[in-house]
């Protein structure tokens, strides 16, 4: 049984991977990985969206790496029928399949018959990672066979999607120019404004870089002075930052087939 202590210690073991990992592909690979441990699955896929990386995969075969470039290039084919998991999803976070439509309607969406079942899928428990209005990607855990996914697996992952959201906007904080102020904060200082840029609050700036929110504080109110600025819009407007995660679109989100 996964208790909330359990979860607590993946929230932090997944905030320690986000502060070492080298890009996104790598934390994404911890992600599946760690919060995997938590829930039962046969397969696991985590694409992130506004952006080239290729699929982050758990147990998918190649012929299923196929049936789901064959949705891509033909989404338009299953988008109205696969819109009510998309919908639910993006307000509270995530879906079990199963709850959004019936065994019975399941067994009428071409998107089932031709995607999924192609693949193998029987249940599926997604994820959309969101940070300040868009969806950052789909996280999402498959099983082939019996037991469906419940509702308790839901509120499982759903435990620790914050920690996999914070990890992912702070990864793709990505400073393109520096400013001459700029140049005048430390290389921590810059990590701090770059994540206080994406919308950060400064608790979530202290989980993700390994420090205490007094010390976040503390370095906030040097940028301040050293930029010149006194408040987190102004610093934002500073940093000349730009991340992908802000051309990600959420009708992107509705163009992953895997589940």
């Amino acid at each position: 049984m996964t208790t909330t202590a359990s979860c607590e210690r993946l929230a932090l073991q997944l905030a320690e991977h986000a502060r070492h990992a080298r890009d996104t592909p790598e934390f994404r690979a911890h992600a599946l990985r760690d919060v995997g441990s938590l829930i039962a699955h046969d397969t696991a896929v985590f694409s992130e969206f506004g952006c080239n990386d290729p699929l982050t995969v758990v147990g998918v075969d190649a012929h299923a790496l196929e049936i789901i470039q064959y949705c891509e290039r033909n989404f338009h084919l299953y988008s109205d029928e696969v819109e009510p998991l998309f919908s639910v999803a993006r307000k509270v976070g995530g879906i079990v399949d199963s709850e959004i439509f019936s065994a019975e309607k399941r067994g009428k969406l071409s998107f089932y018959a031709e995607i999924m079942r192609g693949q193998g899928i029987r249940s599926v428990l997604m994820l959309l990672p969101r940070w300040r209005g868009r969806t950052m990607g789909n996280f999402r855990f498959e099983r082939h066979g019996p037991p469906d996914f419940t509702l308790d697996d839901l509120a499982v992952a759903l435990r620790v999607l914050p920690t996999v959201e914070i990890g992912l906007a702070a990864l793709r904080a990505d400073l393109v120019r520096r400013s001459d102020a700029m140049l005048a904060l430390t290389q921590r200082e810059t990590e701090v404004a770059l994540q206080v840029a994406r919308g950060l609050t400064t608790p979530q700036i202290a989980r993700v870089l390994g420090t205490s929110k007094l010390t976040v504080r503390n370095q906030i109110a040097r940028i301040f002075d050293k930029l010149k600025v006194t408040t987190r819009a102004e610093l934002a407007a500073c940093v000349a930052c730009q991340s992908t995660a802000d051309q990600s679109d959420d009708s992107r989100g509705n163009s992953d087939c895997s589940s």
